[in-house]
């Protein structure tokens, strides 16, 4: 085989293995989205990028109404995304929480805040 030959099929060879790596980029997931968010269990309310869940006060909180002790929230992200801060790092909610969800693709973001609300009180009987 002469190297003429070699080269042209060489750079067939190359090309086509480019256009396969293109071809895997160009699929890669756009999404970005919480799909779920709980914390033990609870599911919270997702509605655009705000998460809520209004809870009413137990013995266990402070007085603020807000849990006296960090927690680790369960979150389901779109296929391939990932989210930042990581959601096995416990979070104190008693103030907003902010989280980015970074799709696939490595360029699509979207950020999402979670506001835990406190139930309002009910009126005491005299």
């Amino acid at each position: 085989m002469n190297m003429n030959k070699l080269a042209k099929i060489l750079t067939v060879a190359v090309m086509m293995l480019l256009s396969c790596t293109a071809e895997i980029e160009l699929n890669k997931n756009t999404e970005c989205e919480i799909v779920a968010f709980s914390v033990n269990g609870v599911q919270y309310e997702i509605i655009g990028s705000i998460i809520t869940h209004t809870y009413p006060l137990t013995a266990v909180e402070t007085w603020l109404g807000l849990p006296v002790w960090p927690v680790s929230p369960e979150i389901i992200v779109s296929r391939g995304a990932t989210i930042s801060p990581d959601p096995s790092i416990p979070q104190y909610f008693e103030n907003e929480v902010f989280y980015t969800v970074t799709a696939e693709d490595g360029k699509s973001t979207r950020k999402y805040v979670v506001r835990v609300v406190r139930e309002p009180d009910l009126p005491i009987d005299q």
